[in-house]
């Protein structure tokens, strides 16, 4: 029997191309497991019609940008994206400010989604936004590691039951 192979994502590095992105969120401050700090955030993007969200890595050198352009539109050049649509800007990546071309109601779509059941949230694809309303059924203590924390949370409604993970500095919310 042959043995598993891993899976492998392929990136593609887009040097002098420009890309638009509109950024949904603060940036998320995190480290690497040699310590590197560096941020992440989620993004619309032009080259998909703003219709997915991608997470954005950056460099702790533009996280205070990123963090001052929030609901905004920027140009990045020197970058490269993954086949699953995560973005990565490295040192040398350029950042410029440009005007929004986005309408309101499609940042809502985002930013504030309608709530929906957990049934329903569950036939939902990965990274689409959603908004839910249920009962907390239990929390977990924040969970520590090396590179990160988290908290699990446990919440129900009429149609299930699903976990929703809290990350670094969102394990602070008290969900009760």
């Amino acid at each position: 029997m042959a043995e598993p192979v891993a899976k492998k994502s392929r990136t593609m590095d887009i040097g002098g191309a420009i890309q638009k992105v509109f950024l949904l969120e603060p940036t998320e401050e995190r480290k690497n497991a040699s310590g590197k700090t560096y941020g992440v955030t989620c993004v619309l993007a032009k080259s998909t019609n703003y219709s997915q969200v991608h997470d954005l890595f950056v460099p702790q050198r533009f996280i205070k940008k990123f963090n001052n352009t929030i609901q905004h539109s920027i140009l990045i050049r020197k970058y490269t994206q993954k086949e699953e649509g995560s973005i990565s800007l490295s040192e040398s990546s350029t950042i410029m400010d440009t005007t929004d071309d986005i309408s309101q109601p499609h940042i809502k779509r985002y930013t504030n989604p309608d709530i929906a059941d957990i049934a329903t949230i569950k036939t939902k694809e990965k990274n689409e936004r959603v908004s839910l309303q249920g009962i907390v059924q239990k929390a977990t203590k924040i969970i520590e590691t090396s590179q990160s924390s988290r908290k699990i949370v446990t919440v129900s409604d009429s149609s299930g039951e699903i976990d929703i993970k809290f990350w670094s500095t969102k394990t602070n919310v008290n969900p009760f």
